[in-house]
């Protein structure tokens, strides 16, 4: 995934202008009508972004063969269609990929305000209506990667949020401060405040190297833990905001206290 990017996107403005920094970007598509694949295929390979080629890694006809095809392939994008078959398998693909970072651009033929609105509950995207035009597809996806990238290169010391999935299955802003501390379970992240847990896939060390600030630190293999919080620690815990007892591991004793010194 983003194999030929080497600078932020913001930083290559400043570079002469005979470099070229095309982007491989992988797709999966989602959609079930024969001509309209045709079409964006055809929109896709239209040399309009100058940042950009897209491939699609695959054509998918049902929210089944997507789900499947993201065991064995790692895309930079999803392009869906709302309606799969008359049916809104669209926004049962926001459901099951709310925990997910892959950044995902909706499309359809409908004009109903409640499709829209419940679109927009799941995830922060960009919504395109057909028929497509190559121009804002290719705006859509441009838009969509920029988005993405920049908050991935985005240094966290000036960001003091991240969005989180709750268990309703909304995205919310949480802000760092809030956060009391984060433990790992499996292939997830639980983000803990005073009120409420949230979720993220993403691993412990992924998110202190990508998304938290200098606030936070890691005290065990499933713990990490917000600074601002701490109430007390001892030689082998920590006591933090509600009383909440968490272990220090033994490899990172060491480290823990001399970040409380």
């Amino acid at each position: 995934m983003y194999q030929n990017i080497t600078l932020p996107n913001w930083l290559k403005a400043y570079l002469p202008p005979t470099l070229s920094y095309m982007q491989d970007i992988t797709l999966l598509v989602l959609e079930d009508n024969e001509i309209d694949q045709i079409q964006i295929e055809m929109m896709l390979n239209a040399e309009i972004s100058t940042t950009y080629k897209y491939r699609v890694l695959a054509w998918c006809t049902s929210l089944e063969e997507l789900i499947l095809a993201l065991e064995t392939h790692q895309p930079d994008l999803i392009l869906s269609d709302i309606f799969i078959e008359g049916k809104p398998e669209g926004l049962k693909l926001l459901k099951s990929l709310k925990n997910s970072t892959i950044p995902i651009v909706m499309m359809t033929s409908s004009s109903e305000l409640s499709v829209y609105q419940e679109v927009m509950h799941y995830k922060r995207l960009h919504y395109l209506a057909k028929p497509l035009n190559k121009f804002t597809l290719h705006s859509a996806l441009e838009k969509t990667l920029e988005e993405y990238l920049q908050a991935k290169h985005y240094k966290v010391l000036d960001r003091q949020f991240i969005y989180l999935s709750h268990k309703t299955g909304y995205t919310e802003r949480v802000n760092f401060r809030d956060i009391v501390y984060i433990e790992a379970e499996g292939n997830y992240a639980q983000f803990f405040t005073r009120e409420r847990k949230y979720v993220l896939k993403k691993s412990l060390a992924r998110l202190l190297e990508e998304d938290l600030d200098g606030s936070f630190l890691r005290l065990h293999n499933k713990f990490v833990i917000n600074n601002l919080h701490v109430l007390k620690i001892t030689d082998n815990s920590v006591i933090l905001t509600g009383e909440i007892e968490l272990p220090i591991g033994k490899s990172f004793r060491k480290e823990v206290h001399a970040y409380f010194k």
